[in-house]
């Protein structure tokens, strides 16, 4: 790919430039400059426009039919997205060919996926909670969530700065996450973790990994649009009125009431050490009225859209 697709030279620049046939960009021409945007250089813009065109054509007379990519798919809005998300994904290779990234920060990335991934599996863990205890409706909550929203966490380490054993990670707490907010999605980790026993016998599989409550708080994106309760009240004091009026807050408490787990379901003492703890944070039961209404906003419920 780095060798099919050189930097254009400022010659070759100055020629397309010149140029003043209806395409410059051919079948036999085709070249992507990663070396510089895709949105703003136009020799790239051009390339795009001619393999949307070119692609779209190709399908919409016969090529590609045995794909099975459905016809709503076959414009050029969905052509350019799967473009444009593939481009990205070629530019990231370009740079780690021309200039390979340091050990270091191919550990980061790592990490980095890692984190991630333990997100994913904790949004998708409290989603089939609620579903396994009948709370389908709290499940319009979290279609307003994303994995990126789930608390992150990070290894914890010895004086040394060596992992411990057994290995255990410290909750990184999103400063924007309310007590009550909070306290609701700790016990769909209690529901969770509650299948793992069968009136206090361990049913088999794979430990949940431990998870330890800690004071460290982090910045983190909030999402948008979420009910104002699930918002710290610290948090929120700390944004301008623009920024508090771009969440979108839904002017009213949300309700996270759920039923109480049956008595040979209770997850013991050592059991809690393995959920998702909660920071403490400053009450969070002001009332949201304090604040200048017109700065808050008054978000619109959406509407679910499932998962």
């Amino acid at each position: 790919m780095v060798r099919r697709n050189p930097p254009l030279t400022d010659d070759e620049i100055a020629a397309y430039e010149r140029d003043d046939s209806p395409s410059y960009i051919s079948k036999t021409r085709f070249r992507i400059d990663f070396t510089r945007s895709p949105t703003a250089f136009a020799f790239n813009v051009e390339a795009r426009d001619y393999y949307i065109r070119h692609l779209l054509r190709a399908m919409r007379g016969g090529m590609y039919k045995n794909s099975g990519i459905p016809e709503r798919y076959v414009n050029e809005d969905h052509i350019g997205s799967a473009y444009d998300t593939y481009m990205e994904t070629c530019r990231e290779r370009y740079r780690h060919v021309v200039n390979p990234p340091t050990s270091e920060k191919i550990e980061k990335g790592k990490a980095h996926s890692r984190r991630n991934s333990r997100k994913t599996t904790l949004f998708s863990t409290r989603q089939a909670a609620l579903m396994e205890h009948g709370c389908d409706h709290h499940l319009d909550l979290f279609s307003l969530l994303d994995a990126e929203h789930m608390s992150g966490d990070e290894t914890e380490r010895d004086e040394k700065g060596n992992k411990v054993r057994p290995p255990a990670f410290l909750i990184m707490n999103p400063e924007w996450m309310s007590d009550e907010y909070r306290s609701f999605m700790h016990t769909l980790d209690e529901w969770h973790y509650s299948k793992r026993f069968t009136k206090g016998k361990d049913t088999g599989g794979n430990f949940p990994r431990t998870r330890k409550s800690q004071s460290k708080v982090v910045t983190a994106p909030a999402p948008i649009g979420l009910y104002r309760n699930c918002y710290s009240m610290a948090y929120l004091a700390k944004l301008k009125p623009y920024q508090r009026r771009a969440l979108c807050i839904v002017d009213k408490d949300y309700n996270f009431t759920l039923p109480a787990l049956d008595t040979e379901d209770q997850v013991g003492e050592q059991g809690r050490e393995n959920l998702d703890g909660d920071g403490d944070e400053d009450n969070d039961k002001d009332e949201i009225g304090a604040m200048d209404s017109q700065a808050i906003g008054k978000g619109k419920e959406r509407v679910p859209v499932g998962i």
